[in-house]
């Protein structure tokens, strides 16, 4: 059996709360999620930090995250956060 896509892996995550699962997702968008928060950061430093808190919470909201494309779950976070500071 293939592995799960991050689009499937993000909506079982969702459904279940599953480490795996998200660690599906984290391996298939951390890379690009950085480089976005690099752009919107001043500093590498605060970019990985940025990242951190993104993923942090999609665990703690996981009830309230956007169901479908794993695009508009942890990558929206982030933008959202930095645009609330």
């Amino acid at each position: 059996m293939p592995a799960p896509n991050e689009n499937t892996a993000w909506a079982r995550y969702l459904r279940s709360g599953s480490a795996g699962d998200l660690a599906i997702v984290y391996d298939a968008t951390a890379a690009e999620l950085l480089r976005v928060a690099i752009h919107l950061s001043a500093s590498p430093v605060e970019a990985e930090d940025l990242v951190q808190v993104t993923y942090l919470l999609a665990i703690e909201r996981r009830d309230r995250a956007p169901a479908g494309d794993v695009s508009t779950g942890p990558a929206t976070a982030t933008s959202e956060r930095h645009g609330r500071r």
